[in-house]
C-alpha cells in the first residue's frame, strides 16, 4: 500500500444518499511507498506518520486526512484488497486510533 496525505477536504455532498464518493476524492501526494503488507485478519497494522504529522505541526500542511491507496489491484473476479475500520466501527477495538510516543 501507498500512504498519502490528502490536499484538500474531501466534500460530502448532501441529498439522499449522504457520502463520500471516490469520484471526488481530492488530490494527495504519496508519504511513503511499499508499506508492508498486514497481518493475519483482526491484527493491528501499525503506520509511522511521525513526519507527516511534525509537518502538519508545524504548518507544512493542512491536515486533511490520510488515504491508504492499494499498490496492485487483483485482476479477474477475485480482487486483492484490504479491509480497514472506521472511526465509527461498532467494536471500539477495531477502531483507528493514533498512538503518540514521546
Amino acid at each position: 500500500m501507498t500512504l498519502r496525505a490528502i490536499n484538500s477536504p474531501w466534500p460530502v455532498f448532501s441529498g439522499p444518499e449522504h457520502r463520500l464518493w471516490w469520484k471526488d476524492c481530492p488530490l494527495s501526494e504519496a508519504v511513503r511507498t511499499n508499506l508492508p503488507p498486514p497481518g493475519e485478519p483482526g491484527t493491528p497494522y501499525r503506520i509511522d506518520i511521525t513526519s507527516l504529522y511534525n509537518n502538519w505541526i508545524s504548518g507544512g500542511a493542512f491536515n486533511h486526512g490520510i488515504m491508504l491507496e492499494p499498490e496492485t489491484i487483483g485482476r479477474g473476479t477475485h480482487g486483492i484488497f484490504n479491509t480497514f475500520h472506521s472511526s465509527r466501527a461498532w467494536n471500539e477495538v477495531n477502531r483507528p486510533r493514533i498512538i503518540i510516543e514521546y
